[in-house]
């Protein structure tokens, strides 16, 4: 049995959409937990409820959509995009590309039904690696390689995504959060 019943993960998606949903932003925000108040720090993270089942199709697509258009001239997907102050296409957190979190997008764009979008950022992704080797994180704008060299995580992602064709996985699993119908 799961560790987490249905009702209980429904709940969850539902306070999750409810407290850290920005339709403004089009993306979820971090909340001060001591203020309540979101914080107006746009992150890659904010699409993360993508991979986490927690949003239903129509969103998904327009959170991506809306993602890629602030980001225009970046490799996909930047950990921030290039419209925040604090951006920088190099500098760890702050914008560059992670293989890691662009798994995580296609992975759940691919769950979710947006094959096509999920495959785009799988082929981007698989096209970063073989420019640039299997590094920590890339670059945004160039595709540079940054940090550990040989990094396993981005070569095991990767591995898992040419082995494991976006729209060809056995067996797809799908999450089940209550978060499909709105």
């Amino acid at each position: 049995p799961p560790a987490v019943s249905a009702e209980a993960l429904a709940v969850f998606a539902r306070a999750y959409r409810k407290l850290l949903w920005s339709q403004r932003s089009q993306m979820f925000l971090d909340v001060d937990i001591k203020t309540g108040r979101q914080l107006p720090v746009h992150t890659l993270m904010g699409l993360m409820a993508i991979y986490a089942g927690v949003v239903d199709v129509q969103t998904a697509a327009m959170m991506l959509r809306a993602y890629e258009a602030r980001s225009r001239g970046c490799r996909m997907l930047p950990s921030v995009p290039p419209d925040q102050p604090r951006f920088e296409s190099s500098r760890y957190h702050r914008g560059p590309v992670w293989i890691q979190s662009n798994w995580m997008a296609a992975r759940g764009l691919e769950d979710l039904g947006l094959i096509d979008e999920a495959r785009a950022l799988a082929d981007a992704t698989i096209e970063l690696v073989r420019e640039s080797g299997c590094y920590e994180y890339y670059d945004a704008y160039s595709g540079k390689p940054a940090g550990a060299s040989d990094f396993s995580w981005t070569a095991a992602l990767t591995l898992d995504l040419l082995h494991r064709p976006i729209g060809h996985k056995p067996n797809s699993r799908k999450r089940e959060m209550g978060s499909r119908k709105r």
